[in-house]
């Protein structure tokens, strides 16, 4: 065992200590702010790592921020070397849009799309598609483009309007389209599309769960319903 991990598992109380040793089955860690939440999840992947030398399965550790997951790469690092094929530590965001760029085309996605994350971004190319679908005599205006918000909290959930929501769904529909038409892809649709590819190829899904045999979210409390059914 490495020194740092050695000395980091000497601090842990026990309860914390029997967290970072679990091995098989789910396990939740509840505690409140600073109660070391964090530092349990790091050892425990630093542990396994140390357990596991010269193993062919990954782990697969998801933060919801860039820098949340910055922080627990930093944190991992200080106590044991991390192989780059042994642990994907990034965000839910990330680590589907790796998935679909490898495995996308089984749903029609390229693999050298765009994301788009900031909003000014999105809102301008479903104005410009408003605009395109209005010169085709579509009933809508560019008006309609507070209604993108509206659209984000139906793929939040992974549903469609309902149809009858005619004039939404028409809205959600251009929408998507434009993505398609634009090889773009908003935070929103990195998992929505992953849950399609998912349900596409099962196959695929056992394949993802062979290769990383032990997954590990960081404030698991913060998960969109989206999110949790991708787990």
């Amino acid at each position: 065992m490495t020194q740092g991990l050695e000395a980091r598992m000497r601090h842990l109380t026990e309860t914390q200590r029997e967290a970072v040793d679990w091995d098989t089955g789910s396990l939740l860690v509840l505690a409140g702010p600073g109660a070391g939440k964090t530092r349990v999840l790091t050892t425990r992947i630093a542990r396994l790592l140390e357990d596991s030398q010269n193993k062919l399965f990954r782990i697969l550790a998801l933060a919801f921020t860039n820098r949340a997951a910055d922080e627990m790469k930093r944190r991992v690092e200080e106590l044991i070397p991390v192989p780059r094929d042994r642990v994907f530590l990034g965000t839910f965001h990330s680590f589907c849009a790796q998935q679909l760029r490898q495995h996308g085309s089984h749903i029609g996605i390229k693999s050298d799309f765009s994301v788009y994350g900031d909003w000014q971004d999105r809102k301008a190319l479903y104005r410009d598609t408003l605009r395109q679908a209005q010169r085709a005599k579509i009933n809508v205006s560019e008006n309609d483009v507070g209604s993108l918000r509206v659209i984000d909290r139906y793929r939040s959930r992974l549903e469609r309007p309902p149809r009858t929501s005619g004039r939404l769904r028409l809205l959600y529909d251009l929408y998507d389209q434009a993505l398609v038409d634009n090889n773009v892809l908003d935070f929103e649709s990195l998992i929505l599309r992953m849950w399609e590819l998912c349900h596409a190829r099962p196959t695929l899904c056992k394949r993802i769960c062979r290769v990383y045999r032990y997954w590990m979210v960081d404030e698991f409390q913060d998960m969109s319903r989206s999110q949790y059914e991708i787990l």
